[in-house]
């Protein structure tokens, strides 16, 4: 779920691993990943709003450019282990991404209905 609303501006691949990023403006933007994703570039989004499911890269959907998901996913990023790596950049730094959760004290990630 996006962390604040904003604008998807990036749905695609790093280094072989499907990211999707969100532009909340004031220069901060907020990256997710191994997202499958469920949102396209240009995309408006309220905070909590669903931007996909976290996943290994075998188990995509539909390859994104540049995810090559005919190799079996490493050890650590298998979909019974898939891990939600969220990054924060302000102005092109990375910062804690804590920063923008900070009102709420606590990160809780909670399961889709999906499983």
């Amino acid at each position: 779920m996006a962390i604040a609303s904003g604008t998807v501006s990036f749905v695609g691949c790093v280094a072989g691993t499907p990211v999707v990023s969100v532009d909340h403006g004031h220069g901060r933007i907020s990256s997710y990943l191994p997202v499958d994703a469920a949102v396209r570039v240009g995309e408006r989004l309220d905070g909590g709003e669903r931007l996909g499911r976290v996943v290994g890269t075998s188990h995509l959907r539909d390859s994104p450019p540049g995810c090559d998901t005919a190799q079996p996913c490493a050890e650590d990023r298998c979909a019974d282990d898939a891990v939600l790596h969220l990054g924060l950049r302000v102005d092109g730094v990375y910062r804690d991404p804590l920063l923008v959760l900070e009102p709420r004290r606590h990160a809780r990630l909670l399961p889709s209905a999906g499983g």
